[in-house]
């Protein structure tokens, strides 16, 4: 064989590889079975996460259609100065009343967008959040897409105001998701993507669900901060959380199926302690006061591929919660109709909170958590 067909058959055999990949682990011979009754909270893009303290949800809001930009414009960053910004917001979730008879209906107050006060930067992207009580203060640690690199961003929470405390750009901070405070000077970022969205690697290193992901762990030394691969070698890594006294650290693997636990050391190294095998692609965390985790997924993988190219294909939606004794349950499961593609979720009152990646609105389901 010459060279060129050598590397035309290699080729060909990677495509008919992730082909065949794609079609098993894509979910499209799976038969859904719908339960659980909610109440669509409208008023807001792309809720595709959130953070509940209190009776308050704060959430992080975009409409995300600048993941699309790369499929139809070969200038990516400047196309994206030209997406309309997103915005964190609240909604005082005591406010909320639903009836449930005969379908699930729920009233809210409108939702409250935070006014950002000496935000360095022009655009506005925010994708994972974490709430971090420290001392009298409340700081909002954001995942931020700017149109030529990712940062973190640091705000403090006073009021209805977002005052910017620190911009953090490292090198290692590209193609970052979701984000856990530990510290107010220690973050963990999960890296779910090695290439860009919409190149062949990536379609690749997606199709194939290639362990190329990995976890950042970032601390502040001085008035800079230092950051590190902290577990290596993971199937796109989504949503990380912490327990309370930060002795463990929790990651899911979205093309793994599986949420990972680690033991967290006091010199920050951290050792795997457990594997929890979920069956879908899951994405953010949240847990409450029983340790509990809650986690919005994506029980059809190619639904959701093509959910993001058109938002009017539906994709379904899925909550399980993940017991401290290594069982999940699932929550909620639909085709997607009230609110495709779910990616958090969290329980409030007995009542289960569920976002989504670009749908407008949040769902309130009574009693089903």
């Amino acid at each position: 064989l010459t060279g060129t067909t050598t590397l035309a058959v290699a080729f060909s055999t990677t495509i008919m590889a992730i082909v065949f990949k794609m079609l098993f682990e894509s979910g499209l011979g799976v038969t859904l079975v719908p339960h659980g009754a909610c109440g669509n909270i409208r008023g807001l893009p792309g809720v595709e996460d959130f953070e509940l303290y209190g009776n308050m949800l704060l959430v992080s809001s975009d409409d995300r259609s600048w993941l699309a930009l790369g499929r139809h414009n070969s200038d990516f960053e400047e196309a994206m100065r030209d997406v309309k910004d997103g915005h964190l917001a609240l909604l005082d979730l005591a406010s909320v009343t639903c009836t449930e008879e005969p379908t699930v209906v729920c009233e809210a107050p409108a939702w409250r967008p935070l006014e950002m006060v000496h935000y360095p930067h022009k655009h506005f992207h925010p994708h994972g959040i974490s709430l971090l009580e420290v001392d009298n203060s409340t700081l909002v640690f954001v995942v931020n897409h700017l149109p030529a690199h990712d940062t973190v961003e640091v705000f403090e929470l006073a009021g209805e105001k977002l005052e910017h405390v620190q911009s953090i750009t490292h090198p290692a901070l590209e193609l970052i998701n979701d984000i856990h405070a530990v510290t107010a000077t220690t973050f963990y970022v999960t890296r779910w993507l090695r290439h860009k969205p919409n190149t062949l690697m990536n379609l690749v290193e997606t199709g194939l669900s290639m362990p190329w992901g990995h976890l950042i762990e970032c601390t502040r030394l001085a008035d800079t901060f230092s950051c590190k691969v902290a577990v290596d070698h993971l199937q796109m890594p989504n949503g990380v959380i912490g327990s309370p006294d930060s002795k463990e650290i929790f990651v899911v693997e979205s093309l793994g199926h599986r949420v990972t636990t680690y033991d967290r050391f006091d010199n920050g190294t951290l050792v795997e302690s457990r594997q929890i095998d979920v069956e879908s692609n899951c994405d953010n965390l949240a847990m409450d006061e029983n340790g509990v985790l809650y986690s919005g997924c994506h029980p059809k993988k190619f639904s959701f591929m093509l959910h993001s190219f058109d938002k009017a294909r539906r994709s379904p939606s899925q909550v399980i919660a993940i017991y401290p004794n290594g069982t999940y349950h699932e929550l909620y499961l639909s085709e997607g109709e009230a609110l495709s593609a779910s990616s958090a979720a969290g329980c409030w009152n007995h009542n289960l909170l569920i976002g989504a990646v670009f749908d407008n609105g949040i769902l309130m389901c009574p009693h089903l958590c």
